[in-house]
């Protein structure tokens, strides 16, 4: 979230401004992960968002100069506009947003429970890493980025963290140029396995 937002955002940020982080949420993370382990339950840790609810990739665009900081996305709860494809393309290029995605990862993949004094990348109740939800790109250049971001970060996790597995959260396909691009960024050595998103109602 923004820097010097409303109280409330404390609630589930992790991040308020590009060094605002809120050890709260991290706190609230290990709890997460402790009740995972006590209920049997295996967790897939998502790392951000390619909408812009919560902040995703908007709020990294925002800190990396791609956005308006102060633009709305549907003027109800000062949001961010979730990125158009030719932003969500200069999202995958943009040095500062890598940096600002970068330092959550680090410190996320890196973090040791404060609950049970165990490394996340130690902890046999986290099964997976996703890089982002819903990673798609829209055109060749976007592509060639996206492929390029995803096998950036997929070694920084793996850099950190030797023992879980990784996906990139790529969104899926509805057309064959998006398929091709899909089983490119799947295909990745340093991605451990497919995802892919369905939409019954809305993908008959």
């Amino acid at each position: 979230g923004p820097a010097g937002g409303e109280a409330w955002r404390r609630d589930f940020a992790f991040r308020l401004g590009p060094e605002g982080w809120v050890e709260a949420s991290f706190r609230h993370l290990d709890r997460v992960l402790v009740a995972a382990r006590e209920r049997g339950l295996r967790v897939v840790l998502v790392l951000s968002n390619r909408w812009a609810d919560h902040g995703g990739f908007s709020r990294y665009a925002a800190w990396g100069g791609l956005l308006d900081p102060d633009a709305s996305g549907d003027g109800s709860d000062g949001r961010l506009p979730d990125l158009r494809p030719a932003e969500l393309a200069a999202f995958f290029r943009c040095a500062p947003c890598d940096e600002a995605f970068a330092a959550h990862l680090r410190r996320v993949v890196g973090r040791t429970n404060a609950l049970t004094g165990v490394a996340y990348r130690d902890d046999p109740t986290l099964l997976a890493w996703e890089l982002a939800n819903e990673v798609a790109a829209h055109s060749e250049a976007g592509e060639e980025a996206l492929v390029a971001w995803v096998r950036r970060h997929a070694r920084a996790v793996r850099a950190l963290d030797p023992h879980h597995l990784i996906s990139a959260g790529h969104i899926g396909w509805r057309l064959r140029r998006g398929r091709a691009v899909w089983a490119r960024v799947v295909g990745l050595e340093e991605i451990d396995y497919a995802d892919s998103h369905a939409y019954p109602h809305r993908d008959p």
